[in-house]
C-alpha cells in the first residue's frame, strides 16, 4: 500500500514537471553606474504647503562644472488618492555656456523676491494644496542625481546640510544661520592676448645653488596688447590635453603683465619634444593660438627653442629668460661671414670633418659663423672667436660638435651668417666612396681619395698605391717599383767580369796559369794563343810568281785572274784531290741506284725490249 502511495506520488511529480511550463528569466545589459554628483544642495527652504523659496548648491569636485549643463528638479505627489498632483518643475541652472560654478563655489537659486541677488531668479509656481513636495533633485546626463525626498507629513522648515572637520556630510539640520552662501560665477576668458615666445627643455648644467633662470627649463610669455594683463585668471601646460593637470605638467600664473612686456615662468619641460600652451586657471578653454610644439632637445644642452622677430621658430644658443626681445646672436654686430667657402667635406670617413677657406684678401674673424647640415636645421656648431688668414683653411671635427653628417647618400653643408638667417655657402653631396671627402680643386669639387684637413686639396681618384708601388697612369693599376739590384762586392783577391758580372779569381787571369809557349813562339795578345815569332818578323819571305800575300793571315796565296769586264783576272783553278773523291763517290751512287731500279724493273724492261724488237722488220 505505502508503495503505491510512493509511485501515486511520483507520477504527479512528473506530470507536474512536464505539464507546468517554466518561465524563463531575461537578460539585459546593465545601466553604467554613473558617478556620484559633485553638486550638493547645501541649503534649502520649502513652505508647509510645499512652495519652494530657495536652493543653495555648492561644487563638492575639483574642476568648474558649466551650469547650463545642470537642472534643479521639483517633484509633487498627491495627499490623497483623489487629489491631482501638480507637474514636475525643470530650473535650468542657467542658459549661458560661459557660466561655470569654481570648486568650492555655491551657487543659490532664489524663488519669487525671496532673496534678491541670487544666481538663478524663478518665478514662484502655482501650488495645488492637495499636493506635496515629494522630491527635490539636481540632474546631470553624466552623474547620479543628488536628491533630497520628502513626505506629506514632513515639517518643512529651512535646512542646512550639516559640515564636519573634512567637509559636508549627508545629513541635514534645522537652519541656524542668518545669511545664505554665494560665490561669483566662474567665466573663463574666451582668448587671451598673451604668447608664448620662448621655451627652454634642457637647460645648461649649473653649480647646485647657482639661482641663474638658465639653470632651469621655463617658458617666457609676452603680452601682445596694449593693455595691463592680470594673469591670475590662467595656468600654463605641457603634455598633452587628454592627460590630467598635475604640479609637474601644470603652473598657476599671477600678477600682471605690462603692454609689450615678457614674463618668464618656471616648468617642467620633458628633452624629448612636446607642446607647451595656455589654457585658463582650471584648464576649461585651452587657447590653441599659444599652442608651441618644440622638437627633441635632447642633443641642445642649453639651447632656447626662441621666435624671431619675423615669427619664425628656431634654436638659439642665447637664452634670454628676462623682459627683453629673443636673443640669437651673443649681443655683439651680426657677423655675416661673406668672405668663408666650403673647400672639403669629408663625409664618408671614420673621422669626419669640415673644411671652409677664407676666400678674401684680408683676415676675417669666424666669430658667431654657423654650419649646419641637411641632418637637421635645428642644430648649429658656432664658432667662437678665431682669426683666419687671407687664403687660410678652418677643419672643423664633426665629433667636436652636435652636428651629424651623411655618410653614404645626399647630404648638404651648409655656411650660416651668426644670426643665422643668411645662407653664405653651401655644398651637396651623393655616394661618397669609403675614405673619400668631397673636395675643391681647382675650381672644381670632386671626390679624391686623399684627405687633406686644413691644408690645400688633393686630387686622387683612386686608392692611393701601397707603400713600395707606383700608379701606372695608362692603366690605373699600381704596379711595384722596379729597385735596383745592389752587388755584393768582390774579395780582395777577385775582380768583377765584365761580361757576367761575376767575380772571378785574379789569378784565372793571370798568364801564369797558362802553359809556356814553346822556344820560337809568343802569345798573341788578341787570341791569347802561341804563334811563332817568324810570323811576326817584319822580314816576311817574298811570295812566288803568281802568290799575293793575304793581309789578314799574313800568308801568300795565288792571285786571282779575270777578265777585264770584271776587274779581275779568272784562273784555272786545278782540281784538287778531295774534289776527284766527291765526284767519283757521286757516280758510284748513281750507278748503284741506276743497277737497283733495273733489277727491280727487269720485267717490265725486259717486256718493253721485247716488244720493240719485235717491231723491227729484220728481226724473225
Amino acid at each position: 500500500m505505502r508503495f503505491f502511495r510512493y509511485l501515486t506520488t511520483l507520477i504527479a511529480c512528473a506530470a507536474f514537471l512536464v505539464v507546468s511550463p517554466t518561465s524563463a528569466i531575461s537578460t539585459v545589459s546593465p545601466s553604467p553606474l554613473l558617478p556620484q554628483s559633485p553638486l550638493a544642495i547645501t541649503a534649502y527652504s520649502v513652505t508647509q504647503v510645499g512652495l519652494p523659496q530657495y536652493v543653495e548648491i555648492y561644487n563638492d569636485g575639483d574642476i568648474p562644472l558649466k551650469l547650463r549643463e545642470w537642472s534643479l528638479v521639483f517633484d509633487w505627489s498627491a495627499k490623497t488618492t483623489t487629489a491631482l498632483a501638480t507637474p514636475r518643475l525643470v530650473v535650468g541652472l542657467s542658459a549661458d555656456d560661459s557660466h561655470y560654478i569654481a570648486p568650492g563655489g555655491y551657487v543659490l537659486v532664489g524663488f519669487g523676491a525671496t532673496v534678491p541677488g541670487a544666481h538663478v531668479q524663478v518665478s514662484s509656481p502655482t501650488i495645488n494644496t492637495d499636493n506635496f513636495l515629494s522630491k527635490m533633485h539636481l540632474d546631470h546626463a553624466q552623474y547620479r542625481s543628488y536628491e533630497r525626498t520628502f513626505t506629506a507629513t514632513t515639517t518643512q522648515v529651512p535646512m542646512r546640510l550639516n559640515q564636519g572637520a573634512s567637509g559636508y556630510t549627508t545629513a541635514y539640520a534645522v537652519e541656524t544661520r542668518t545669511e545664505l552662501w554665494q560665490t561669483p560665477l566662474y567665466i573663463p576668458l574666451s582668448a587671451t592676448p598673451l604668447r608664448i615666445v620662448e621655451v627652454l627643455p634642457n637647460p645648461a648644467a649649473c653649480q647646485p645653488f647657482d639661482t641663474m633662470l638658465t639653470c632651469n627649463d621655463y617658458v617666457k610669455v609676452y603680452n601682445t596688447s596694449a593693455s595691463t594683463l592680470d594673469l591670475a585668471g590662467l595656468r600654463l601646460r605641457t603634455g598633452s590635453v587628454e592627460q590630467n593637470a598635475t604640479s609637474s605638467n601644470t603652473v598657476l600664473l599671477g600678477g600682471t603683465l605690462a603692454p609689450s612686456a615678457y614674463g618668464v615662468f618656471p616648468l617642467s619641460l620633458t628633452n624629448s619634444g612636446n607642446w607647451v600652451w595656455l589654457e585658463d586657471a582650471y584648464g576649461v578653454v585651452q587657447y590653441q593660438d599659444s599652442m608651441v610644439a618644440y622638437g627633441d632637445a635632447s642633443a641642445k644642452k642649453g639651447q632656447a627653442w626662441s621666435q624671431d622677430t619675423n615669427g619664425l621658430w628656431r634654436w638659439t644658443q642665447y637664452p634670454s629668460p628676462y623682459d627683453m626681445p629673443n636673443q640669437f646672436t651673443d649681443g655683439q654686430p651680426v657677423n655675416s661671414c661673406s668672405s668663408l667657402r666650403l673647400s672639403e667635406i669629408g663625409a664618408n670617413l671614420s673621422v669626419q670633418f669640415i673644411e671652409l677657406y677664407n676666400a678674401s684678401s684680408e683676415s676675417v674673424n669666424l666669430r658667431g659663423c654657423q654650419l649646419q647640415t641637411n641632418r637637421s636645421t635645428e642644430i648649429s656648431h658656432v664658432f667662437g672667436e678665431q682669426i683666419v688668414a687671407p687664403g687660410a683653411f678652418v677643419s672643423v671635427n664633426v665629433a667636436d660638435t652636435k652636428l651629424s653628417l651623411t655618410k653614404t647618400t645626399t647630404g648638404t653643408v651648409y655656411v650660416l651668417s651668426s644670426d643665422g638667417q643668411t645662407e653664405v655657402d653651401a655644398r651637396s653631396y651623393e655616394n661618397l666612396s669609403e675614405n673619400t671627402s668631397y673636395a675643391l680643386v681647382d675650381g672644381v669639387w670632386q671626390q679624391t681619395f686623399v684627405t687633406t684637413p686644413g691644408a690645400v686639396n688633393v686630387y686622387e681618384p683612386y686608392v692611393p698605391c701601397q707603400a713600395g708601388y707606383e700608379r701606372n697612369l695608362d692603366t690605373g693599376r699600381c704596379n711595384k717599383i722596379a729597385v735596383p739590384s745592389t752587388l755584393t762586392p768582390c774579395d780582395i783577391d777577385e775582380y768583377r767580369s765584365p761580361d757576367t758580372g761575376r767575380c772571378r779569381k785574379l789569378t784565372s787571369a793571370t798568364a801564369s796559369s797558362l802553359t809556356p809557349c814553346k822556344e820560337g813562339q809568343y802569345r798573341s795578345p788578341e787570341t791569347n794563343r802561341c804563334r811563332s815569332l817568324a810570323t811576326a818578323s817584319t822580314d816576311l819571305k817574298p811570295c812566288a810568281v803568281g802568290q799575293e800575300r793575304n793581309l789578314d793571315t799574313n800568308r801568300c796565296r795565288k792571285v786571282t785572274q779575270g777578265d777585264g769586264d770584271a776587274g779581275f783576272s779568272v784562273v784555272e783553278t786545278p782540281a784538287t784531290s778531295d774534289q776527284v773523291l766527291s765526284w767519283l763517290a757521286l757516280a758510284g751512287v748513281g750507278v748503284v741506284s741506276f743497277g737497283y731500279a733495273g733489277w727491280e724493273w727487269r720485267r717490265e724492261i725486259w717486256s718493253g725490249l721485247s716488244g720493240l724488237l719485235g717491231m723491227l722488220p729484220f728481226v724473225k
